[in-house]
C-alpha cells in the first residue's frame, strides 16, 4: 500500500484563499524535502511524531522551528 496520496484542484477562479492541493503522507524516519521554492503556501498538520522545520527567507536567513 502506498504511504502517500495527494490531489490537485485545477480551478483558478477562487482568488481569496483556495485549496490547491491536499493529501497525506506517512514519512519514514529522517525524511527530508528540498531545498525547494513554491508559488503557494503549504500547511502541514502533524498527527504524531516530531521533527524540525527549516525555512530560508528572501534575505537568505535560515529559520528553524523545533
Amino acid at each position: 500500500m502506498s504511504n502517500m496520496m495527494f490531489s490537485i484542484f485545477p480551478n483558478e477562479h477562487f482568488v481569496d484563499l483556495g485549496l490547491y492541493q491536499y493529501g497525506w503522507e506517512k514519512c519514514e524516519p529522517l525524511h527530508s524535502f528540498g531545498p525547494c521554492s513554491r508559488n503557494h503556501y503549504l500547511f502541514h498538520y502533524v498527527i504524531s511524531g516530531s521533527g524540525v522545520l527549516q525555512s530560508t527567507d528572501s534575505r537568505g536567513v535560515t529559520n528553524t522551528c523545533l
